[in-house]
């Protein structure tokens, strides 16, 4: 008879941090880490990522307990109308930042084209939710509350983190990288999420 083999607590605590530190170890993982760790280490963007968070957690429960729903186009162009406030917000902290100075413009050229990537897709997300031009279900599933609150966070976290006293998040592919495997674990979460919802709730 084989001896039974039990496991202990410490031994899965010991286990599963040794997984984390082994994760940390790929640039993508470790870089997913930092972009999560961003408002902690700058405790101004608190302010701007736990309502995106709480946004985010609240609308996905929302839609997982009532699956027949669709966001609506009123929503989608709202969502379009908040990227388009953050990327004003962003060129704002970049402008009392660095000032009007070309020589400060160009040095922080690539945080002012991350704003204005992020104004230029909000805002032809804007004309194209207002006109109905996209397939609802395209239109809605980008425009939903997951990509554009991850989108936003993204661009504050990376605008913000390379503004002096910043921890300096790298931008390069790495980043974009670990951005993607951040949006699809996020969407692999809240889809096992409302999966669990549904299967709770009551039937109608």
């Amino acid at each position: 008879m084989m001896p039974a083999i039990f496991v202990t607590p410490a031994g899965i605590g010991s286990s599963f941090s040794w997984v984390l530190r082994s994760l940390a170890e790929l640039p993508v993982f470790g870089r997913m880490l930092m972009l999560l760790r961003a408002p902690i280490e700058q405790p101004d963007m608190l302010w701007v990522a736990l309502p995106m968070l709480l946004a985010t957690l609240v609308m996905e429960l929302y839609f997982g307990v009532y699956a027949d729903e669709e966001l609506g186009w009123n929503s989608a162009v709202g969502n379009a109308i908040f990227l388009v406030l953050v990327s004003l917000n962003l060129f704002r902290e970049l402008l009392w930042t660095t000032g009007i100075s070309a020589d400060y413009v160009m040095a922080q050229l690539p945080l002012y084209l991350i704003a204005g990537a992020l104004m230029l897709l909000s805002l032809s997300m804007l004309v194209l939710n207002f006109r109905h031009a996209l397939p609802r279900h395209v239109a809605f599933s980008i425009s939903s509350w997951l990509p554009v609150n991850l989108l936003a966070y993204l661009a504050v976290v990376l605008v913000s983190s390379n503004l002096p006293d910043g921890p300096g998040i790298p931008l390069d592919g790495v980043t974009a990288a670990a951005a993607i495997a951040l949006l699809f674990l996020l969407m692999v979460f809240f889809g096992a999420v409302h999966q669990a919802v549904q299967s709770n709730s009551p039937a109608e």
